[in-house]
């Protein structure tokens, strides 16, 4: 597939995005308030994300500044969904994650932090989940669960978790992870950002 035909791809999948972001809370697809919206990343039992470490909850329900100045940091594939965890570019501070593809209603998304912070090295690091609870001190989880629009849409985010802590070299482990209705739980890398 050429460069371009993979950008057009992109950039229509973008403008589907933006419009269902832009028309949902005015109404226009028949989904309810951003009170609502907010709900939708709430807390959702028996999903297999639960462990006993967890904490649920975003840092912010939205995403600050999107899609300007985030970059795709992981992605998977997984059950026709495209997974992919994006983190803020400048300053650093947030990361979300989004899936595309066959998203169907009820599909889960999932972005996670480290509850604690780690060290930054000149190159991103990628421990493992058992490194990232033990050492992290657990793990915060930020879900949500797509709509029908989402699913017409084929395309639902999460809000966004907390990436550089504001101290100098500090990071939060972050990962994406997807849930597919009627599948298991899946999970990009876990990522600690660099300076």
């Amino acid at each position: 597939m050429s460069q371009n035909m993979t950008l057009s791809r992109r950039w229509a999948k973008l403008a589907v995005a933006v419009a269902v972001v832009v028309a949902a809370p005015l109404g226009a697809l028949g989904t309810a308030s951003p009170a609502t919206a907010e709900a939708a990343s709430s807390v959702v039992r028996n999903d297999g994300a639960k462990a006993s470490d967890n904490v649920d909850g975003c840092d912010l329900a939205h995403v600050p500044g999107w899609p300007i100045g985030y970059g795709e940091t992981d992605a998977r594939s997984y059950k026709g969904r495209d997974l992919t965890l994006y983190t803020e570019k400048w300053p650093d501070t947030y990361a979300y994650a989004s899936i595309t593809g066959d998203v169907a209603r009820y599909d889960k998304v999932y972005v996670q932090r480290s509850l604690g912070d780690f060290n930054m090295h000149s190159k991103p690091r990628h421990p493992s989940d058992d490194y990232v609870r033990a050492v992290g001190g657990g793990v915060m989880t930020c879900r949500f669960t797509a709509t029908w629009a989402d699913a017409a849409a084929n395309f639902a985010m999460t809000g966004s978790v907390r990436l550089q802590t504001g101290e100098d070299n500090r990071s939060h482990a972050v990962r994406a992870c997807v849930k597919p209705t009627g599948a298991k739980f899946k999970c990009t890398r876990w990522f600690i950002d660099h300076y």
